[in-house]
């Protein structure tokens, strides 16, 4: 029975040795050939080495990256605008008692219109900014109970920039001061007054630093967020002196045309 298995066995692999022995044998492949079946392509220096002399694999299409940006460095007339919110730096103080009374975050806006330089980060805009905050309720010997109320400042300022897009991929950078004139008014209820409000303005010299990064959408668009500085001095009314000093947060869009 084995002799059986064996001999058969050994039947079959002769067999399939001659069926093997009449199958062509492929030859190699060159280097030419072997770029010929590729879409890379071949500088003439490189064919030369190679020994490629047919002038048609020279019009192999070149290969492009997958993802490359196009983005370019905007330039030129720009408008933009955010929204903030703003954080004094420090309390108010009663005017009768000198006692402190706390401050509240606020929120604001800002919408300016500027020109950056062509071939240079260096930007120049005219900005409009309004930003209010609250204060707590406080007692005025004379106004009575004074139930809170609000500061509202209104800022003109000319700002100088230095602005890099694009530094790592769409991610750009900026930083710039700017100097203008605050106006200012309060509203607030008193005990006293029986709910009547009251209101005074003023003005004064706008200081102001800030920096933020960018991200560019497209070339004619960005995304843009930052932190500024802000101060403008001292301002009152009858019962409060207020420090307007204020960190503000900001995130914004800016369209070059």
């Amino acid at each position: 029975m084995i002799r059986s298995c064996l001999a058969g066995l050994l039947a079959i692999a002769l067999t399939a040795s001659a069926c093997f022995a009449h199958l062509p044998v492929a030859e190699p492949l060159s280097t030419t050939d072997l770029l010929a079946s590729s879409d890379t392509q071949v500088d003439p220096d490189t064919q030369l080495a190679l020994g490629m002399t047919d002038s048609s694999w020279a019009i192999i299409p070149p290969v492009t990256a997958l993802g490359a940006d196009s983005l370019i460095d905007p330039s030129g007339l720009y408008f933009r605008a955010s929204l903030m919110g703003v954080d004094p730096v420090s309390d108010a103080t009663a005017k009768t008692t000198g006692f402190d009374v706390e401050t509240d975050p606020g929120i604001g806006f800002s919408v300016a219109a500027g020109f950056k330089m062509p071939d240079t980060p260096l930007a120049w805009e005219l900005e409009y900014m309004y930003r209010r905050f609250s204060y707590d309720t406080f007692i005025d010997p004379n106004e009575g109970r004074v139930v809170g109320g609000d500061v509202k400042l209104h800022t003109f300022a000319f700002n100088l920039l230095a602005d890099q897009p694009n530094i790592i991929g769409p991610v750009g950078a900026y930083a710039g001061g700017g100097v203008g004139f605050r106006v200012s008014s309060f509203s607030y209820k008193s005990s006293a007054g029986s709910g009547a409000e009251s209101s005074i303005s003023g003005d004064g010299l706008f200081l102001q630093a800030m920096a933020g990064l960018t991200v560019s959408l497209d070339n004619n668009v960005q995304l843009y967020g930052g932190a500024r500085y802000t101060d403008s001095g001292m301002t009152d009314n009858d019962s409060l002196d207020i420090d307007t000093a204020a960190v503000t947060g900001e995130i914004g869009l800016r369209i070059y045309y």
